[in-house]
């Protein structure tokens, strides 16, 4: 993977974190989020040593946010690690690949397939972790990609009157991975200080939508 192709990436993952985040638009909601990766029957045999004849565990079904324009709802078993698409609409039967073998899978109305969770930093090339606070050069990209509007109050900001804030703070031993950053006026920053926040687990279809979308 190349220098140019990754930084793309890293990219996108902000852009589509700060457009979650406004949408939410909640400053006291900490992200814990997972992209579904599609896989095949064989491989999911092969990666987790599954039989056709092992029972499944408890259903635990979540649903998968909604992030294209397809009629298509998914619906994630995190127990059993399998998800199921279902079509509204004149949607027709579309192709995903399989991510380890890139197996052709034909998508029909309630199709169930194994599904992969993958972390959203780890599949756009974010860092997790590390140190408390970022260079201003990041600050300022991040406060652009934010439209330089609040996520708190949602209001259009000049760049100097914008914040870089800790969704998780500092003092509660919150770091400036990107996904513990968020953009907020000086007002809802001072507001929000060190209060604790909610976690909230998400999942995304951004890998199940058909090929090409």
């Amino acid at each position: 993977m190349s220098f140019a192709f990754e930084a793309a990436l890293r990219t996108e993952g902000l852009q589509r974190l700060a457009e979650l985040r406004q949408e939410i638009g909640d400053a006291y909601v900490a992200l814990d989020i997972c992209l579904i990766r599609p896989m095949c029957w064989e491989c999911e045999g092969s990666l987790w040593g599954v039989e056709d004849d092992d029972p499944l565990r408890p259903l635990d079904r979540v649903p998968v946010l909604k992030t294209g324009s397809e009629p298509i709802l998914c619906v994630y078993d995190r127990a059993n690690q399998q998800v199921t698409l279902i079509f509204h609409d004149e949607q027709q039967p579309f192709e995903l690949s399989c991510w380890r073998c890139g197996q052709v899978l034909e998508i029909h109305d309630g199709e169930t397939i194994p599904g992969y969770p993958e972390s959203f930093a780890e599949y756009f090339k974010l860092p997790e972790g590390g140190p408390t606070d970022r260079p201003k050069s990041f600050k300022r990209t991040l406060k652009a990609i934010y439209g330089f509007k609040c996520v708190g109050c949602k209001e259009e900001f000049t760049e100097e009157d914008l914040t870089v804030d800790h969704v998780v703070a500092r003092a509660g031993g919150g770091d400036a991975s990107p996904l513990n950053l968020q953009v907020l006026c000086q007002s809802c920053n001072a507001k929000k200080a060190d209060r604790p926040v909610r976690s909230v687990e998400l999942y995304l279809d951004i890998l199940l939508r058909p090929q090409g979308e």
